[in-house]
């Protein structure tokens, strides 16, 4: 049994121990066959990862799952006060399942490296958390009645609770009596408030000075970590066991050099850590990562960036020319929210750029894309472009139709059907169902369009007009492909006739 396999064991057996005999609640059909409870429960996680893995190239099933954790913990309306709007009521339960969400996507993302076990403890432990209670210095139960979203994602405060229950495990193959003596009242909110409450506020300075931790050096790599401890980068590096995989390798990682930009704190230290340079082995650039949400680089960072790029002529130039092209970019960002904010046109090229490129060295887009895009009309932006290609039409309705539906900012726009070239909204639905919403339900090829996206995903019937034509058979043809997309019948004679086909169908 190698380490993983060690490590494996002892976590599943701390679930087992964590929650109060879990193997027997798992039910018959996860114990079937099997010679003991681990390996029952590591059966019962390898099915809970399988569910995710295969939501994450479904729409549907992964709207399912989501479906399936909001039905269960997220606050319903009716448990709202009275006294509060409809509008502040759905504002609650958005913020809910946005946060909820980000779990989900982040635990059940391919480059998540945590083991199983890990994922499912910190996921238990999260959506038991409610408000933060300062007087108390805890988290608040969660119940049905909470109102506060769920606690924030942070990668650092993650890694670094894993990482001391893995300690506490330790990768010698322990007995039940052994982990529960270790664990003793182990505690994920205790550990997650003492890791939040060392991140420390920045000081606003970019005189500062590169470090680099060497490739191998596992040392180097202890002091890298405890260099991180205490801020708020959100970086994993901050445990010192992912620094020791990221420098030497292992989870996943090939190992390398490590360089961190330190600037100056209140005692003029340079101590606080802006940003981060990832390389594999010497010469190949991995990641660069900054403090910014999302792991994005300051702006005014940009230029001491630039500068370290072009010192280090011992990197792949390749690699060093595709990072300073993402440092251009920024600054034709920077550009254009000047230029949004003066009320001046941006260009043709400009726009698209806006809503095409990906802007920064983060995991997510970077913030001020969101900022200007809060001051700009994205249908306005998409029919003031001339001489746009089929392709170019297609790829920028797909992303407005994204941006539409997951932010709230232009609440006017959802309603506004603009699609209205048939060829267009033929290649675009089949591209991405969620754009029928916005097509035009008056162009001749609308019912053959909305049959094909329901044949293909049931829940595409949200987004079909219930004026067209057809309408019960499109619903019919829905509910068939996938049972849930009852929710979006509005018609309720339609919905119960479908609800009594879909009940003889199970008998």
């Amino acid at each position: 049994m190698n380490n993983n396999d060690i490590m494996s064991y002892n976590g599943e057996l701390f679930l087992d121990i964590l929650y109060r005999d879990l193997y027997k609640n798992l039910g018959d059909s996860y114990k079937r066959g099997q010679k003991n409870k681990e390996g029952s429960i590591r059966e019962y996680l390898e099915l809970i990862e399988k569910m995710h893995d295969k939501a994450q190239n479904s729409e549907c099933k992964k709207e399912i799952v989501k479906e399936l954790y909001y039905d269960k913990y997220v606050i319903k309306k009716d448990n709202l006060p009275q006294s509060l709007s409809n509008d502040d009521k759905e504002k609650i339960i958005k913020a809910q399942k946005d946060r909820l969400g980000e779990w989900i996507d982040y635990l059940s993302d391919k480059n998540t490296l945590y083991p199983m076990w890990a994922k499912y403890w910190i996921l238990r432990e999260v959506l038991k958390m409610g408000a933060y209670n300062a007087r108390t210095d805890r988290y608040d139960k969660r119940t049905k009645t909470t109102l506060n979203p769920f606690v924030e994602v942070n990668p650092s405060v993650i890694a670094k609770c894993i990482e001391n229950i893995s300690e506490l495990l330790g990768n010698n193959r322990q007995s039940g009596q052994q982990i529960r003596k270790k664990i003793g009242n182990v505690s994920f909110e205790r550990m997650y408030i003492e890791y939040q409450k060392k991140l420390k506020g920045r000081i606003k300075t970019i005189d500062g000075r590169w470090v680099k931790y060497n490739y191998g050096n596992k040392e180097d790599a202890k002091i890298l970590a405890k260099s991180l401890d205490g801020y708020d980068t959100k970086w994993c590096t901050a445990s010192e066991g992912w620094a020791i995989d990221q420098l030497c390798g292992g989870r996943g990682y090939s190992g390398g050099d490590f360089y961190i930009y330190y600037t100056k704190d209140e005692n003029s230290e340079y101590k606080i850590p802006r940003i981060a340079i990832s390389i594999n082995g010497h010469t190949r650039i991995v990641e660069i990562r900054g403090i910014e949400k999302g792991q994005n680089l300051e702006k005014n960072l940009i230029d001491i960036l630039e500068l370290k790029l072009k010192e280090m002529t011992f990197l792949n130039q390749n690699d060093v020319k595709k990072n300073l092209m993402i440092i251009d970019d920024l600054r034709e960002l920077m550009l254009i929210n000047k230029k949004t904010q003066s009320k001046v046109s941006l260009t043709s090229e400009e726009i698209m750029n806006l809503y095409t490129k990906k802007y920064g060295f983060g995991l997510e887009q970077d913030e001020l894309v969101k900022e200007i895009m809060k001051r700009r009309n994205p249908i306005e932006d998409y029919r003031s472009i001339k001489n746009l290609g089929i392709d170019e039409k297609i790829k920028l309705i797909i992303i407005i139709t994204m941006l539409l539906e997951e932010n709230s900012i232009w609440p006017d726009l959802n309603n506004i059907t603009f699609i209205d070239e048939e060829e267009v909204a033929k290649e675009a639905v089949r591209q991405y169902i969620s754009v029928l919403k916005y097509v035009n339900p008056e162009i001749k090829c609308y019912k053959e369009i909305a049959m094909r996206a329901v044949c293909i995903d049931g829940l595409a019937l949200q987004y079909v007009s219930p004026k067209v034509e057809n309408y019960k058979e499109l619903a019919q043809e829905a509910v068939c492909q996938c049972s849930y997309a009852l929710k979006y019948v509005n018609d309720l004679d339609l919905k119960y006739e479908l609800m009594n086909q879909e009940n003889k169908k199970r008998r």
